[in-house]
């Protein structure tokens, strides 16, 4: 017997209940391999690490006390933050 619980399920149990319910054995085979396709890209999506560029960008944002820059002091940080907003762009380019 079954129990009912709220939750996230460990795997997906449609393509068991696909085959249960009959269905075609290649639109079995296809949904396996879409399943595993995702999950592959899943992964992949976790492993990869922030830009530098980003990084750098959110460091200096999060810096920011916005209530305290002059004028003159916003402007300027606005141009430094277009520069690293260039670079980020050259290297993603390269």
């Amino acid at each position: 017997m079954y129990k009912i619980v709220p939750g996230v399920a460990q795997g997906s149990y449609g393509i068991y209940v696909a085959k249960l319910a009959g269905l075609p054995q290649l639109v079995i085979d296809q949904a396996t391999q879409f399943l595993l396709d995702i999950n592959e890209t899943t992964q992949t999506t976790k492993i990869l690490k922030p830009n530098p560029q980003e990084t750098i960008l959110k460091k200096t944002l999060d810096s920011i006390s916005v209530d305290q820059l002059s004028p003159k002091d916003a402007l300027n940080l606005l141009y430094h933050l277009k520069d690293l907003c260039k670079e980020k762009q050259k290297s993603t380019e390269q």
